[in-house]
């Protein structure tokens, strides 16, 4: 590709000298000859077509290294949460998705950052649509799989089509979902008028001709003025439609050359495509004149006067109302693609992962040596599930929720990206639903307790279903009383784990622990104390935890040795107490 790009550096170099050497002798020999000059002039044209040939070439291949360089690599940049979430929030939710208490628990905002290499704005809106709506079965998974092994496979294919993704680029201001989704502005009973206004436009100037500089005033200039203020007043209300059209048109555009390859992977998709891209055929072409502004003075003058981007802006608005369903779908079809291209750059990233094998039907889990995406130096952990709960116990900060994160975001990962953090992973179709991060809600008035008490409610709805719900959950009832938070607790979780549902649960009540024994497996998470402070491995063993670090760490951070001394002597004395 470089050897190719320096042709055409050399071949645009080449151009440009012959150009100016045709244009010197023409103005050096032709002066006198005035039919020879304009000859000679007329020789440079080919050259400029050579050198314009060329420019575009090496455009071309600058656009092939970029999407080559950045294979493979995170892509660090400002997220616009709101806009990326538009395409998830007009889907259809028949089936199961992450609500936002799951999706914010899992940090997956975060998450899907990591993920995320997209080239398109409806890649990135698809990408994050995809996480948040697992599949339930393997038919979808598999399809996708197939597309990202060619991505990961077949480099020119990828560069090829990422390059065709890079050009159509990212809406800035992402109004184009609102645009293909929500009720498009009526239709105008002014658009015979602005056809009528156009005609007038044409004939002041045609009128010249018959009255010469009079008519300029008499003709020209007052139409000129009355399409001036109706151009400006009506872009001032239809401007962000105006460049979702344009982003629109570049998707198409972008749609019909993916549909050129027909590679069996994405057969799929490219048939599809084609399709769709000739339905939707005439909005790239009505919308040629709705451009950004231009920096030719007499261009910009010249599509005021004849309306000419409010007349395409209305044209275009019909085929949007008469092609509607085409164009959403050639969105999430275009978006998909390049979604699925943004994970197989995710996966080649990866020091190492694991494609997840699915159990059809049960409810359990098997996976080794699993790991969180967001750290740079994970310690991998593995367990085994079946058809019961799961509680670990452990010291502040040994591990508990991260493990549970883990575990809900590889369940995640596996049932929509096909790519698990892990040696390997066996598992069951979930639905995943998790209460970890809970607080007070001042404004909504509601407290901890409460939020804690509707998070788990969720749960306890969602349960009982077909399908198994996964349920993660981070303490229980921390905002309530010992007595009826242990109480309470255990009743939920026997209750859970009783209606077709995996619960692992982290917690510091041992005694909660041993009330559930029966129906759950105890694991947990410990620390070892030296003269340095406390060293965790992050490491899940099986058993229930017998070491508490809250005091340690107090005294590790300085508190004073009398609240130290004192603190432990009061749980000496409600241990024994205990006995």
């Amino acid at each position: 590709m470089n050897k190719k790009k320096d042709k055409m550096i050399a071949l645009l170099a080449f151009a440009i000298i012959l150009i100016i050497m045709v244009i010197d002798i023409g103005v050096t020999w032709g002066k006198n000859k005035s039919s020879a000059y304009y000859l000679i002039i007329l020789a440079a044209i080919p050259f400029a077509a050579l050198g314009i040939f060329a420019y575009r070439k090496i455009r071309y291949y600058k656009t092939f290294e970029k999407v080559r360089y950045g294979w493979g690599k995170e892509v660090k940049r400002k997220r616009d949460f709101k806009s990326i979430k538009g395409l998830f929030n007009y889907i259809d939710k028949d089936s199961f998705y992450i609500d936002d208490q799951t999706w914010d628990d899992l940090d997956m905002n975060i998450v899907y950052s990591k993920v995320d290499r997209t080239h398109t704005s409806p890649g990135e809106q698809a990408l994050y649509a995809m996480l948040r709506t697992p599949e339930l079965s393997y038919e979808k998974l598999d399809k996708r799989k197939k597309v990202m092994d060619i991505f990961q496979n077949d480099s020119n294919l990828r560069e090829e089509i990422g390059a065709i993704l890079f050009n159509i680029g990212k809406q800035r201001k992402n109004y184009i979902t609102s645009l293909l989704w929500e009720d498009l502005p009526q239709k105008t009973i002014l658009k015979p008028l602005f056809n009528i206004a156009a005609i007038l436009a044409y004939g002041s100037i045609a009128s010249i001709v018959f009255f010469g500089k009079t008519a300029i005033l008499t003709f020209v200039l007052p139409v000129f003025t009355m399409n001036l203020f109706t151009h400006y007043k009506i872009k001032e209300k239809i401007e962000g439609q105006l460049l979702s059209i344009r982003y629109l048109s570049s998707v198409i555009r972008g749609a019909n050359k993916i549909s050129r390859y027909d590679d069996l992977e994405i057969k799929e998709y490219t048939e599809e495509l084609k399709k769709l891209a000739h339905i939707c055929r005439s909005i790239p072409k009505k919308s040629g004149l709705i451009l950004p502004e231009s920096t030719d003075v007499l261009f910009e003058y010249a599509k005021i006067f004849s309306l000419k981007e409010v007349r395409s802006f209305y044209a275009v608005l019909d085929e949007i109302r008469k092609n509607a369903d085409s164009l959403r779908r050639l969105y999430i079809l275009l978006g998909e693609v390049d979604a699925l291209l943004s994970v197989a750059s995710f996966r080649n990233g990866l020091k190492h992962y694991v494609e997840p094998e699915f159990i059809e039907g049960g409810c359990s889990m098997k996976v080794e040596n699993i790991f969180h995406p967001l750290l740079e130096n994970p310690v991998a952990n593995s367990i085994e599930i079946n058809d019961e709960g799961i509680i670990i116990t452990g010291s502040n900060m040994s591990g508990k929720s991260t493990f549970l994160r883990t575990i809900g975001v590889n369940i995640l990962f596996a049932q929509t990206i096909c790519t698990c953090l892990a040696e390997s992973y066996l598992a069951s179709f979930f639905r995943i639903m998790t209460s970890i991060s809970r607080a007070d809600n001042i404004m909504g008035g509601k407290s901890y307790y409460l939020a804690e008490a509707e998070a788990l409610l969720r749960i306890v709805n969602a349960s009982g279903e077909k399908i198994p719900c996964f349920c993660i959950i981070d303490e229980v009832f921390r905002g309530t009383n010992s007595v009826e938070r242990i109480c309470a607790s255990s009743e939920i979780l026997n209750y859970l784990v009783n209606r077709n549902s995996i619960v692992i649960i982290a917690t510091h009540d041992l005694e909660l622990a041993e009330m559930l024994k029966e129906n759950y497996k105890c694991y947990y998470f410990s620390e070892k104390v030296g003269q340095e402070g406390l060293n965790f491995d992050y490491t899940i063993k099986k058993g229930i935890s017998n070491t508490r670090n809250a005091v340690k760490l107090m005294d590790y951070i300085g508190y004073p040795k009398s609240i130290i001394d004192g603190t432990n002597n009061r749980i000496n004395k409600f241990i024994e107490d205990k006995k």
